[in-house]
C-alpha cells in the first residue's frame, strides 16, 4: 500500500466532460501506482506465507477432488445454488443503491462486457451470442477487440490490440491503462449498465471490478484467475470485488466457494472448437508445442529438437509438426530453427505450421507439450502427451516448488486430481532424458499409452457442461428465461 493521500478523493466519481476525464485519469494513475507497489511486494508476501504453504497445498489437493463430479444433474444443482446466491447479492446491492429488484426477477437489459486478449475475446463473443438468443432486447457495450465489435457490442476501447503480459510490459503501458480505468468509470457513471461481465485478464479486470462495485454495479467474473495456484491470499480481494464467478475448469468452484464467492462450472469452451479426431491407430505424427514466447523458445526448442532427432533415428517413418498460431509466431520459430540447424545440423521431417494446435493434435500419435492451456487441448484431442517446463534456473525452481499451492502443473492432472500424465518441471538439463523416455513409452502400444488414452476420455467427460457462454447468460436473465435456456 502506498502511504499518503491520493490526488483526489477515492470515493468521488469523476463526472462527465473534460474536467471529469482529467480527474478520472489522475485518480486512475494513482491506482496503478498502488497496484505496482502491491506487485513489488509479491515476493515478500510469498515469503511470509511460506510456513503455511504445506497446509495450503494439502487443502487445495483435497478441494480439487471435490470438483470432479461427472453427474450433470448434480453439477446443475450446484450451479443453480451459486446463481441464486449471486442474484441475492445483486438484489442487496440494488437495494443499497435505492433500486428495488428481487433476486428472481433480475434481468440485465444493459451489459458492460470486457476482455483483454484474443482467447478471452473468443469466450466473450460466445457469451454475447448466447445472451442475444435468450434476451434479444439486451444491449451491450464494453472493452474488447474487433471480434467483439462484430458480435454487436459497442466497443469503447480496444484492449485486445494492447494485450500485454509481464511486469515490464505493464509498466510501459501504465498511462494507457490509467486512461482505460478512467474511461470505464466515466461510462459507468453516465450509462449505468445493469451488470459488468469481466472475462479473464485479472491484472486490469480486478481494478475494474473494484471500481464497478464502488459505484454499486454488480460484477460477474467469467474465466477465473488462477490465484489458487500461486497466491491464495489474493482470493480475499477478489471476493470483495466480485458478486459471482463462472469457471471453465471443473475443480475451480470449490476453491472459490471456500472463500465465499458464488461460483459455477459451466463446461470448457474448448469443447466447442474440438475438431474431428483421427481414430486409433494414429499416424506416426508427433506434435511439438514448446511455447510461443521468446523466453520459452530459448529454453525449450533446442533440447526438444535434440530429442526429436534421436527419436526420428529410432522411428524413421515418423514426422513432426510444430504448430504456431499466426505467421508472425511461425516466422519466429523458423528463425530459431534455422539458427539451431546452422550449429547442430539438419533437422529431419519437421514441419512448421502457421495454424492453431487443435488440427495437428487431433491427428498426432503423441505430443511434447509445454505446460499451459495446450495440455488440456491435447487431452481433449485424445493424444497421449508428455508435459514439461524448464525454469530459468535453480532459484526459480526452488521458488516454484516452495510456493506452488497445487501438486501438479498440467491441466489434465488438475482436472482428474491425480498423476494421470507425466509432467516434468525442472531446472537441470538432465531431465530431458526422462522426457525422452516418457515419449518413447507413450508412442508404442502398451500400458502407458492405454492409461493415457483412458485418462483423456475421463478428462473430456469432466470438462463437459451446459455450455460456458450459456451459463453466464443464464445468470443475467430472469428465472423463466433461464429455465428455457436448459430445455
Amino acid at each position: 500500500m502506498v502511504s499518503g493521500t491520493p490526488p483526489h478523493d477515492e470515493e468521488r466519481s469523476p463526472g462527465p466532460g473534460p474536467e471529469g476525464r482529467r480527474v478520472g485519469v489522475s485518480r486512475a494513475r494513482w491506482r496503478f501506482v498502488r497496484e505496482l507497489t502491491r506487485a513489488s511486494g509479491f515476493v515478500p508476501r510469498m515469503v511470509i506465507a511460506m510456513p503455511f504453504q504445506g497446509r495450503e497445498r494439502a487443502r487445495t489437493r483435497s478441494l480439487l477432488g471435490q470438483g470432479t463430479s461427472t453427474d450433470p444433474e448434480d453439477q446443475r444443482r450446484k450451479n443453480d445454488d451459486a446463481r441464486r446466491r449471486f442474484r441475492e447479492r445483486v438484489a442487496r446491492t440494488s437495494e443499497r443503491m435505492g433500486r428495488h429488484v428481487t433476486a428472481s426477477a433480475f434481468s440485465a437489459r444493459s451489459i458492460f462486457v470486457s476482455c483483454g486478449e484474443p482467447s478471452g475475446e473468443t469466450h466473450a463473443v460466445d457469451f454475447v451470442r448466447c445472451m442475444r438468443r435468450l434476451s434479444p432486447e439486451t444491449t451491450f457495450l464494453g472493452f474488447g477487440g474487433h471480434a467483439l465489435e462484430q458480435a454487436g457490442v459497442s466497443v469503447r476501447q480496444n484492449l485486445v490490440d494492447h494485450a500485454v503480459m509481464g511486469f515490464r510490459a505493464v509498466l510501459g503501458q501504465v498511462p494507457f491503462f490509467a486512461r482505460v480505468v478512467a474511461h470505464f468509470v466515466q461510462i459507468l457513471n453516465e450509462e449505468r449498465p445493469d451488470v459488468v461481465v469481466l472475462v479473464d485478464y485479472p491484472g486490469l479486470h480486478l481494478i475494474l471490478a473494484e471500481e464497478a462495485r464502488r459505484l454499486g454495479i454488480p460484477v460477474l467474473y467469467y474465466v477465473c484467475p488462477q490465484y489458487w495456484a500461486w497466491a491464495p491470499w489474493r482470493m480475499r480481494r477478489f471476493r470483495r470485488a466480485v458478486d459471482g464467478a463462472i469457471a471453465i475448469l471443473p475443480f475451480e468452484p470449490p476453491l472459490f466457494e471456500r472463500h465465499g464467492i458464488p461460483t459455477a462450472f459451466a463446461g470448457n469452451p474448448l469443447l466447442t472448437h474440438l475438431p474431428e479426431l483421427a481414430p486409433e491407430p494414429r499416424e506416426e505424427l508427433l506434435a511439438i508445442l514448446p511455447g510461443s514466447r521468446r523466453s520459452e523458445l530459448a529454453r525449450h526448442l533446442g533440447p526438444v529438437i535434440d530429442i526429436w532427432r534421436r527419436f526420428h533415428a529410432r522411428h524413421p517413418s515418423a514426422r513432426a509438426i510444430l504448430p504456431q498460431q499466426g505467421e508472425r509466431r511461425a516466422a519466429r520459430v523458423r528463425e530459431a530453427l534455422t539458427a539451431i540447424a546452422a550449429t547442430t545440423g539438419t533437422i529431419p521431417a519437421l514441419e512448421i505450421a502457421d495454424r492453431g494446435a487443435f488440427e495437428v493434435l487431433a491427428r498426432a500419435r503423441a505430443a511434447l507439450v509445454k505446460s499451459g492451456t495446450s495440455t488440456l487441448q491435447t487431452a481433449l484431442c485424445r493424444t497421449p502427451q508428455v508435459v514439461f517446463y524448464k525454469t530459468s534456473g535453480r532459484s526459480e525452481m526452488l521458488f516454484a516448488k516452495g510456493f506452488l499451492s497445487t501438486a501438479w502443473i498440467a491441466a489434465p492432472n488438475l482436472v482428474l486430481g491425480r498423476d494421470a500424465i507425466p509432467e516434468r518441471y525442472f531446472a537441470s538439463a538432465n531431465a530431458w532424458s526422462a522426457i525422452e523416455a516418457d515419449l518413447e513409452a507413450i508412442w508404442r502400444e502398451g500400458p502407458s499409452r492405454e492409461s493415457q488414452l483412458s485418462a483423456c476420455d475421463e478428462v473430456r467427460e469432466r470438462v463437459r457442461g451446459d455450455g460456458a457462454g450459456r451459463e453466464v447468460a443464464r445468470w443475467l436473465v430472469d428465472d423463466d428465461c433461464a429455465h428455457r435456456a436448459l430445455t
